[in-house]
């Protein structure tokens, strides 16, 4: 297997951008509230060898934090003031991002899309691409996303995030398996409390662990 294509300083730049928008929506722009880091890495399709220099450019300007146990991110004054700044000059060198990016690259959450589509009843339909397998799989996050009512609001969006990275993973003809190798511990982090989800999930997991294999 060759080595992955080094990323381009463009590549590098919107994902940077990209990144701190989903944070910013994800929290609200409030300072206060933290969300799981990798959810949003993965809701903002950053490709997991590259969160670590996402992350360090980020926090290295000041624009982003890390609580509690690591896991956690939050975006700073800073952060929102960089983001506000860039939305509205797109294409100017803004204080903390001096780079121009494409606000239209977005990649948040609006709902099903894909293979898979909900309807009232929460059934799934699955294009024949799709093995019975990850049709399976994709019936069972749709039902994982289903019960995300149990979830604290200030982690559905993220959650939400999550589920999506899982659910494009499962669509995949070569399921990348570090991306969901980083996902399932922060699904794991959100749904710990939750006795209802946390049994879907252990149905849920033998899936991701054969996708991981064959990815």
């Amino acid at each position: 297997m060759g080595k992955p294509k080094m990323a381009t300083p463009a590549e590098r730049q919107q994902w940077r951008f990209d990144f701190l928008r989903e944070l910013y929506e994800a929290t609200g722009s409030n300072t206060s509230v933290s969300v799981v880091f990798s959810a949003i890495a993965a809701s903002a399709e950053i490709p997991p060898r590259e969160w670590d220099s996402v992350e360090s450019y980020l926090r290295d300007r000041g624009l982003i934090e890390r609580r509690g146990s690591g896991e956690q991110t939050s975006i700073t004054a800073d952060g929102v003031d960089a983001l506000e700044a860039k939305l509205d000059a797109p294409d100017a060198p803004t204080g903390a991002l001096p780079f121009a990016v494409s606000v239209t690259h977005h990649h948040t959450y609006n709902g099903p899309v894909g293979a898979v589509q909900h309807g009232d009843d929460n059934t799934a339909t699955v294009t024949q691409s799709i093995s019975s397998q990850g049709a399976e799989l994709l019936a069972m996050l749709a039902e994982l996303r289903a019960a995300r009512g149990e979830i604290a609001p200030e982690r559905a969006r993220a959650f939400d995030a999550a589920v999506t990275s899982l659910e494009r993973e499962a669509r995949s003809e070569s399921p990348d398996g570090g991306m969901i190798e980083m996902v399932k511990p922060s699904i794991e982090q959100m749904i710990a409390d939750t006795p209802q989800l946390v049994e879907l999930w252990q149905r849920i997991v033998p899936f991701l662990v054969a996708m991981c294999a064959t990815g």
